[in-house]
Order: structure tokens, then C-alpha cells, then sequence
């Protein structure tokens, strides 16, 4: 035991010894953990320093709150409290000398909210952008027209997926290399929608991007009043606003309107702007108003409006079709994005895949199941290869890839599940027992296993046609009816157990067989396939093997 004990006192001494220096100060510095915690806290207060050469303001803030120790760490100071917005657009340039600030609240005082910036865009990693070269086009030629002052609306449908978010992304991000600052605004799905949603995002971006406040109050104080209607946030920053001029409603709404493009144009005297405003199939009718009162205005200003919509959403926003036929009648012509040509799409592939060579049969495989959306490409995709479908034990594509009837990936499920939340039971029992029938069908054998009366379920088509659900087939009128997306077709088939997807095989085969009794022969293939789907199934006193 004494042996033990004078080897750790042996021990204890030798580790003292190291960790003190003269006169008792710690000498810590040869641990290799502590050599690293102190250069990585000399890292961080070089950093601090060089972003406050540059903008002595965010520098404050960052000294006050990030502490280095035996621990580095965030804490925020509460007496400087940060409130959060979006920016939607580049960051406002430098300044020209080290006293100058960048942002609209460097000239803060103690104790007022600091705003920092936001991309209003997914950090996530972007897939290559392909095709759409006629409606970049178009875009390219209202963005070059705006930079000699001849402003316009563009307005830019298509469903769910079918990238009007990314091509307007990228038109702007283009534009914003030419001089353009780009603002970007949303609608949000909600049972009330918000008042001027988006417009009221796109000033506070434009209060985050301004060179600072004063250059904000310069060119918006005019219409202070009215557009803090619009924004009230805009009366935290500065509470010495006005308040509005007491005005009868009509006059009101023509005044604030007014206010607006008065602020747009005082905006765009020294840099063109490009406006986007996102999902506008759930704006509410103010919000289309003002659009329609901008889409009057910004012919000579240097200003694009590019506003997104889904199609098919329209009868569920009577506002939206009185917009678009007002914008028709003003010569402005939606643009109405579909699918990726078979081309683009395996364009698209080949940089999924890291610039591998992608078989045809997997390309034809995947085009024909997304129809070229390129949401549905990217998921279906990834899904294939998760499922361990796509490659094989040596790394190569397989050319034996199938998909199965019901295999949908979870993120395409989900999107589509919420746009058939539109329907109600009957009209998704329907399109399912269509679904059953195949990608194509026609009414006539639709409506023979339906239990739902004939002018019922001509309602039930032609909302689907108006949703974008199913288009005119070119099958001729055997088969009129085509499901736009396969995926579309299989979300249905997945959302009933097997047993009813049996009964309903079971069912077409043996409509297939009572409306075509001259025909067995000819549709011997499709009854075929149909009975073997339903499998052994029992219906009464029947049994179909």
C-alpha cells in the first residue's frame, strides 16, 4: 500500500509541476485542449473585430453577446433585444468607409431592436435548373424592358411541383446580377386570410435592405401613414409615425392603393426592383386589388411583378378568376408551367446523379411517373435509390427498375394528399374506383361500378378536370379520361386497404364483361389484368379467382 501511495503522490507532484509556473500561476497552456480552446477564442475575437471594421453596430452586438472562456458560447444581451425579419433579397452593399451603416437600424439607439437578415429561400442544396428556356424568355425580356423604365406584371401558373417558385427564384436571381433588387412576399393557406400579407413582407424586407434608416424614413415618409396600415411593424422602428388620414372606406382604400405605388416608384428611382409575390391562389381579395391597382402603374417604372398561382385552386377563390380575367383584359398572359420535356428531365437526372450516365428505360421510368414535374422527378428519384432500386452490389444503374402500383414517396404523398383534401368522400371514392380502372378510363365503365347517379358523377369529372386531377385523353373515346400524374392515380389507390382494391378489380372486370359482350376478346387482356389484381375474392356467393 505505501508502494501504491508514493506512486500517485509520484503522479499528483509531476501533474502539478506542469500546470503551475512561477509564483503559482497556472500554466495551462501546454495541454493541447487548452492550447486549442485559446487559439479558437482568439479566432473568435479577430472575427468580432473584422466584422466591426466593417459594420461597428453588428460588431457591438456580437462583442456584447458572444463569451469566450473555458466555454464559447451565444448569450443574449437583454437589454439589446433582436427582432427577426426577412430579407428577401441580396445583402445591401458595402459601404464606402468604415463609419458608414449597412443596414436600416446601424443607427439604432441603445436599447431599440436590431433587425438582421433572413433569406426568404431554403439553404438546402438546389438541383439543376433545366429547360423552361420560353418562359425564362419571356421573363429575361419584361426584366430587360423594366431596366429602360417599362415596368410589367408576369404571372406564372401550374400545379403543385412543377418548379413556378424556382423559375421565378432564379429569374430574379438573375436580374439581381444586372443591378435589380429582388423583394419576395407570400400567401399563407389559412381559413382568414391576413390583409395584404404579402405586401406587408416585402416592405419590411425592403426596411431590412435599405442603406439605413434615414434612407428608409427618406424615400417611404411621405406614405409613412398609409403603408404602416399595411405594415404596423413599421411603427416599432419608427414610432413617430402619423396616423392616417380619416377618410371614407372607398376613399380610404383608393388612398392607400395609392400610397403604395407612390412609395414603389419613389423606390425604384435609383435601382429597379423586381416584386414576387408567392402563392396566390390563397391571397385575399385586397391583396389581388392592389395587385390589379400596381398592374395599372408599373408601366413606366423600372419594376417586374412576377406573382405564382396553382391552377386548378381557382374555384376555391372566386377573387383569384376575377384577377386573372382583369389582368387578361389588360393584355397580361399567364404563363402555365407543365411538365419537363423527356429531354430536360433527363438532363435533370444526369446532375441528380452526379453526372452518371442514367439509362434510358430509367429516365423513360421516371418521366412517365412525374410527367416531368420536376418536384415529382427529384422525389421519385430519391426514393428509388433509398429503396435500394436504382443501383446495384457494384455501384451501377440496374436496367431492370420497376416502380410498384402504390409506391409513392412520402414527400409527393403528402403534397398530393393536400390537394385532394379538396374533394369531399364522394368525389374521392369516385376517382378512386377510377384509379382502379387504370391511368386511363372512360365514363361509361366509371359509371357502371359507381354507386353515385350519372349527373352526380358528370360533376364529379369536370371538378377533376378543373382541379388538374385528369385532362382529355388522346385514347380516343374508348378511354377519355387520363389522370394527369400517375403518382396522382397511385396516392389514391393508396389511400384504401387492399380488400376494397380487390373488390373494386373485381368489380371493372366484371363491368368489362357485361358492357362489352361483343368484345371479350379484344379486352381479354384488361379483364385478365384486373382479376388478377383481385385476387381470390369472395363477393356473396361469387367467387372471381
Amino acid at each position: 500500500r505505501a508502494e501504491k501511495a508514493e506512486q500517485e503522490i509520484d503522479a499528483l507532484t509531476s501533474e502539478l509541476s506542469r500546470a503551475v509556473g512561477l509564483g503559482g500561476r497556472n500554466r495551462r497552456a501546454s495541454s493541447a485542449s487548452e492550447r486549442a480552446r485559446q487559439s479558437i477564442s482568439k479566432t473568435i475575437k479577430s472575427v468580432v473585430e473584422r466584422i466591426a471594421q466593417s459594420d461597428a453596430r453588428l460588431g457591438d452586438i456580437f462583442a456584447r453577446c458572444i463569451k469566450t472562456g473555458n466555454f464559447c458560447s451565444y448569450q443574449p444581451d437583454p437589454a439589446l433585444p433582436i427582432a427577426w425579419e426577412l430579407d428577401a433579397s441580396e445583402p445591401a452593399e458595402h459601404p464606402t468607409s468604415s463609419s458608414e451603416p449597412t443596414s436600416a437600424h446601424a443607427d439604432n439607439p441603445q436599447g431599440s431592436p436590431a433587425v438582421l437578415e433572413v433569406s426568404p429561400f431554403s439553404f438546402a442544396e438546389r438541383t439543376a435548373f433545366v429547360g423552361r428556356e420560353s418562359e425564362r424568355s419571356t421573363i429575361r425580356a419584361a426584366i430587360d424592358r423594366a431596366l429602360s423604365g417599362n415596368g410589367s406584371v408576369v404571372m406564372v401558373g401550374g400545379g403543385p411541383g412543377v418548379g413556378k417558385t424556382r423559375l421565378a427564384i432564379e429569374m430574379a436571381e438573375s436580374a439581381s446580377r444586372v443591378g435589380f433588387r429582388f423583394l419576395v412576399g407570400h400567401c399563407y393557406e389559412g381559413d382568414e386570410p391576413v390583409p395584404f400579407l404579402p405586401f406587408a413582407e416585402i416592405l419590411e424586407s425592403g426596411l431590412a435592405q435599405a442603406a439605413s434608416r434615414d434612407d428608409f424614413r427618406r424615400r417611404m415618409w411621405a406614405n409613412a401613414p398609409e403603408l404602416a396600415q399595411i405594415a404596423p411593424s413599421l411603427r416599432r422602428v419608427f414610432p413617430d409615425i402619423p396616423q392616417p388620414l380619416e377618410l371614407p372606406p372607398a376613399q380610404k382604400r383608393r388612398y392607400l392603393f395609392q400610397s403604395v405605388s407612390e412609395g414603389l416608384a419613389n423606390a425604384s428611382r435609383t435601382r429597379p426592383y423586381v416584386l414576387i409575390l408567392e402563392d396566390l391562389h390563397w391571397a385575399d381579395e385586397l391583396t389581388l386589388s392592389l395587385l390589379i391597382h400596381l398592374a395599372n402603374r408599373v408601366a413606366h417604372l423600372p419594376v417586374v411583378i412576377i406573382g405564382t398561382y396553382r391552377s386548378g385552386y381557382s374555384e376555391n377563390n372566386p377573387a383569384l378568376v376575377r384577377t386573372l380575367e382583369e389582368l387578361i383584359r389588360m393584355g397580361i398572359r399567364p404563363l402555365k408551367l407543365g411538365g419537363l420535356s423527356k429531354d430536360a428531365t433527363a438532363q435533370m437526372l444526369l446532375e441528380l446523379s452526379q453526372r452518371q450516365d442514367v439509362p434510358d428505360s430509367l429516365v423513360s421510368l421516371i418521366f412517365e411517373e412525374s410527367q416531368g414535374y420536376p418536384f415529382f422527378v427529384e422525389e421519385v428519384y430519391r426514393h428509388l435509390i433509398e429503396e435500394g432500386k436504382v443501383f446495384d452490389a457494384a455501384g451501377q444503374f440496374r436496367a431492370d427498375v420497376e416502380i410498384d402500383e402504390i409506391d409513392v414517396p412520402e414527400n409527393v404523398r403528402l403534397i398530393i394528399g393536400r390537394r385532394l383534401e379538396w374533394l369531399d368522400e364522394n368525389e374521392k371514392r369516385a376517382l378512386t374506383a377510377a384509379a382502379v380502372i387504370g391511368r386511363n378510363f372512360s365514363f361509361k365503365l366509371l359509371n357502371a361500378i359507381c354507386e353515385i347517379d350519372v349527373d352526380g358523377l358528370f360533376t364529379i369529372v369536370e371538378k377533376a378536370q378543373r382541379m388538374g386531377i385528369i385532362v382529355a385523353s388522346t385514347k380516343g373515346l374508348a378511354r377519355p379520361f387520363i389522370f394527369t400524374h400517375e403518382l396522382v392515380r397511385q396516392t389514391l389507390l393508396a389511400g384504401i386497404s387492399a380488400p376494397r382494391r380487390q373488390h373494386l378489380h373485381a368489380g371493372v372486370a366484371d363491368a368489362i364483361a357485361r358492357l362489352y359482350p361483343d368484345a371479350v376478346n379484344e379486352r381479354a387482356g384488361d379483364i385478365a389484368h384486373h382479376l388478377i389484381k383481385a385476387g381470390s375474392f369472395v363477393d356473396g356467393d361469387r367467387s372471381i379467382v
